[in-house]
């Protein structure tokens, strides 16, 4: 399953941006553009999970996470060999 975090602008405006985990990654985004549409002066930016940084700690009780952050990269539709 992937990752994805999608903007979505108006008129140049960030009108806000979600992030969606979906086996479905490329209908996920036609389905939003349609929603959507460039000609109503939206657009989007669609970014995908590549990797996550952790933050640890380690103590006598175990491990346990502290914070997770996911680094996102663009999602390039065209591209056969992305990690999605």
């Amino acid at each position: 399953m992937s990752q994805f975090k999608i903007l979505l602008w108006q008129n140049q405006s960030l009108l806000g941006q979600f992030e969606s985990a979906a086996n479905a990654g490329h209908e996920l985004i036609q389905q939003i553009r349609s929603r959507f549409p460039q000609e109503a002066g939206f657009r989007t930016e669609v970014m995908v999970a590549s990797d996550e940084k952790r933050i640890i700690e380690s103590s006598r009780q175990g491990i346990r996470l502290i914070s997770r952050e996911v680094i996102y990269q663009p999602y390039n539709e065209d591209a056969t060999d992305q990690k999605v």
